[in-house]
């Protein structure tokens, strides 16, 4: 099995509570997320037409969601709530997985100042967007934030890891 981590990168001043899995990594948080794929594409997917991200959360609360995968920690209202509740204008959104230390598919949007950069929104199955360079420096991580494989294997490891660390 590869490599699949799904995470929200923003800055280090989010107060986040001890029941959320979260790393400092350089000068940013970085918050695993276990989401089922097709959230993460319906997350991305549809950014695009929205500026702001707070009208953006607002439409996605109006789409009906499936209540019955129960094979992940995480859902789509879990998504929204957690960039609500923390207040979230400066993050990053990241899927990265591989096969064989092949990059499969890489999922990134960016939000600066409740912005939603549209030049940000990348899908690909074979590498990173290099324009995201900018957007990694403005939250304050490295763009191989993943390859730290003992925290970002999968959401697993993250957990391990976060418990672990104590």
């Amino acid at each position: 099995m590869g490599q699949r981590i799904c995470a929200i990168i923003t800055g280090k001043k989010v107060g986040l509570p001890k029941d959320v899995v979260h790393f400092l990594e350089k000068d940013a948080v970085v918050i695993p997320l276990d989401l089922d794929l097709s959230n993460i594409r319906l997350f991305v997917d549809g950014a695009g037409e929205f500026d702001d991200i707070i009208e953006y959360i607002g439409h996605l609360k109006g789409i009906p969601q499936d209540e019955n995968d129960q094979d992940y920690k995480n859902n789509l209202p879990d998504l929204l709530a957690l960039i609500e509740s923390h207040k979230l204008r400066n993050f990053i959104f990241e899927y990265y997985s591989e096969w064989a230390d092949v990059p499969d598919e890489i999922l990134f949007m960016a939000v600066i100042d409740g912005k939603i950069k549209k030049d940000s929104i990348y899908q690909s199955g074979t590498s990173a967007n290099p324009k995201n360079k900018a957007y990694y420096d403005l939250v304050g991580c490295e763009s191989s934030w993943y390859a730290t494989e003992e925290r970002y294997f999968c959401y697993d490891d993250s957990v391990a890891a976060y418990v672990k660390k104590g």
